[in-house]
């Protein structure tokens, strides 16, 4: 995906955006880091648990909304990248030439699921 890294605060950049630098390798001082990602990329970001109770939240047939995703994607073998994260997973498709770099956040997909679309044309990077 040709990621370049910069430094985080938490799951977000340090600096506003017109201050950032990118490097091809983390720096090794940094206690935060998180990388860009190709404009050529979608990411799906699926939240399985509440993150006030830490509930689960709109599971499908009792199991979290990520599990059933990629059982589906699975299924179908459909390609895409995964990274576990503490609430869900994102998961990086390649965009279609016809999908509107446009993020869709508290969405429900044609499969009646809820997720987010989000694309790094919107300042979105990978945590």
């Amino acid at each position: 995906m040709n990621s370049k890294y910069i430094e985080f605060i938490g799951k977000h950049p340090k600096d506003k955006k017109e201050n950032r630098t990118y490097t091809e390798i983390p720096d090794p001082s940094w206690r935060s880091y998180g990388c860009s990602y190709s404009d050529q990329f979608l990411k799906v970001d699926i939240d399985d648990y509440n993150r006030k109770t830490g509930e689960l939240d709109e599971p499908v047939k009792s199991k979290p909304r990520s599990k059933a995703i990629i059982d589906f994607l699975d299924a179908c073998e459909a390609k895409y990248n995964g990274i576990q994260t503490e609430h869900g997973i994102q998961l990086f498709f390649k965009k279609p030439s016809w999908t509107e770099a446009r993020n869709k956040i508290n969405w429900y997909c044609p499969l009646g699921v809820k997720l987010e679309y989000k694309f790094p044309t919107s300042d979105d990077h990978i945590p």
